[in-house]
């Protein structure tokens, strides 16, 4: 058994295809069979405390004061960097209402319910996906305002706490950042990474390794022309309007995207395949 990697890097119209100056341990995440990163940019003073520059005292003395709302009480905005197995999720949004749907927001919120914020916390997502899609490193910004008296969380203190809290095993929260109050998850994106992982050899489902399932396309060819896949590909670089491929009723308010690289290729043999299975 053998498999096809296409790799698809997607950003909005005008974005810096850069990544932050702190990533947490990278990778791609799958979607069924598609996998999806990510990349979030920095505000520019973050960029600063990071590099140690003279302007990184000021940007440091800025991320400790959050925003200051009841008497003694403290907002601090977060950077969160998460990643799942989407096999039993709707999605990554939250379901909002009484349905048997549930999305990773859901219990990422219902985690943070367990911080005892003065007001609830949301998490504003990077970068949907869809039912059954896997993350390797997904992002979102969240606030959180603790009472009178207690200092905000460290981002390592966030991070042990969501993973603490957390009641589904196929999430985990990788790495948090405090980031400065006006800081947007989604608007502060500069590119996302997709992996799709094709198994050929595979005339029936129950061919597919049990390691593999959910995780890869499974097709009945024994083979695919990789090369002119790999052509094919080309051709959808640069700047165009994808509107052929977007649902009906999207609320993206552009179909524009910029692909800046695009490739096929065969990967080795699946680890979870065994010799006599090999096709």
């Amino acid at each position: 058994m053998s498999a096809a990697r296409a790799r698809r890097p997607l950003s909005e119209p005008g974005s810096v295809a850069k990544r932050p100056d702190v990533l947490p341990p990278l990778g791609c995440g799958s979607a069924g069979c598609a996998r999806t990163q990510a990349h979030v940019r920095p505000r520019p003073f973050w960029r600063s405390a990071c590099s140690g520059s003279a302007g990184s005292r000021s940007a440091r003395s800025g991320l400790a004061m959050g925003v200051g709302l009841a008497a003694g009480s403290v907002r601090v905005r977060y950077l969160v960097y998460f990643q799942y197995l989407g096999t039993d999720f709707n999605g990554v949004a939250a379901v909002r209402g009484a349905q048997h749907a549930v999305g990773v927001q859901n219990y990422l919120e219902e985690a943070a319910e367990r911080l005892n914020s003065v007001v609830p916390v949301k998490f504003t997502i990077s970068s949907r996906t869809d039912a059954g899609v896997h993350a390797l490193s997904n992002a979102a910004h969240l606030d959180i305002e603790r009472r009178s008296g207690q200092p905000p969380f460290t981002p390592e203190e966030l991070t042990e706490a969501l993973n603490t809290h957390l009641r589904h095993p196929a999430i985990r929260v990788l790495q948090a950042f405090r980031v400065p109050s006006d800081f947007h998850a989604r608007y502060a994106a500069t590119s996302r990474t997709y992996l799709y992982r094709l198994a050929t050899g595979c005339p029936r489902p129950d061919q597919l390794s049990v390691f593999e399932r959910n995780r890869c396309w499974a097709l009945q060819a024994d083979c695919l022309d990789v090369a002119a896949m790999q052509e094919a590909a080309q051709h959808l670089l640069g700047t165009h309007d994808f509107s052929a491929f977007q649902s009906a009723g999207s609320p993206a308010a552009s179909s524009v995207r910029t692909l800046r690289q695009a490739s096929v290729s065969p990967d080795p043999a699946s680890p979870f395949v065994l010799p006599q299975e090999s096709r």
